[in-house]
C-alpha cells in the first residue's frame, strides 16, 4: 500500500511540474521567415539580433537610428535568442534541469548543421540608418516548434553583442526555438 501511495505521489508531482512547465512555456507550430541582424558601428562592437516574424516588410523600418531601427523591426517580429548559446536557459526553464540540460546538448550536437544551413538557405539585405549604421539582414525561412516566453522571464538571457532588450519596448514576448528544421530557399527563375 505504501508503494502505491509513493508511486501515486511521486506521479502527480511529475505531472504537475510537467503542467506548470507547459503553463509558463507554451509550444506552438508554425513557418517563420528568421531574421539575422548585424549591425556594424565605427569604432564599437557589432550589434546581432535575431528575430521571426510570419513575414518582414523592409519599407516598414524606421531607419532614423538603431533604437528606431529595433522597435520598429520587433514591432512586427519577435525576439529570439541567439542559436545555440541563448537556448540553454530556456530549456532549463521550459523542461526543468535533467531534459532541458540534454535537450541542449542535442541542440548543441546539431547547430552546425542548422547553422550552415541557414547560411546557405539565406537571402541577405543590407541598409544604412540615417545616423550612418549599416545593418545586414539575413532572411532564411524556418519551420518547427517554439515556445513563447515573456521578455522578462529568467528563462531569456541575451549575449554582451544584442542590443538591451529592456531598451526595446515592442518586445513583449520572445519566441524560443525548440526544434526546428530550415526550408529551402527557391531558386530564381530565368
Amino acid at each position: 500500500m505504501m508503494k502505491k501511495i509513493i508511486f501515486l505521489v511521486i506521479t502527480s508531482l511529475i505531472a504537475f511540474s510537467g503542467k506548470a512547465q507547459s503553463e509558463l512555456c507554451p509550444l506552438i507550430k508554425d513557418t517563420f521567415c528568421y531574421v539575422r541582424i548585424s549591425i556594424w558601428q565605427d569604432h564599437r562592437y557589432p550589434i546581432f539580433m535575431d528575430g521571426i516574424s510570419k513575414r518582414i516588410n523592409f519599407d516598414s523600418l524606421d531607419l532614423r537610428d538603431i533604437n528606431s531601427f529595433f522597435e520598429s523591426f520587433y514591432s512586427n517580429a519577435y525576439y529570439t535568442p541567439d542559436f545555440p548559446n541563448g537556448l540553454y536557459s530556456p530549456s532549463l526553464v521550459c523542461m526543468g534541469d535533467s531534459l532541458g540540460s540534454n535537450h541542449f546538448d542535442t541542440l548543441k550536437k546539431y547547430s552546425v548543421n542548422i547553422t550552415n544551413a541557414i547560411k546557405k538557405n539565406s537571402a541577405s539585405k543590407r541598409i544604412k540608418l540615417n545616423t550612418g549604421e549599416t545593418v545586414n539582414l539575413n532572411t532564411t525561412k524556418i519551420s518547427g516548434s517554439f515556445w513563447i516566453i515573456e521578455k522578462n522571464s529568467n528563462a531569456i538571457s541575451t549575449n554582451s553583442n544584442e542590443f538591451p532588450l529592456k531598451d526595446i519596448k515592442s518586445i513583449i514576448n520572445c519566441y524560443v526555438p525548440y526544434q526546428i528544421a530550415v526550408l529551402k530557399r527557391k531558386k530564381n527563375r530565368r
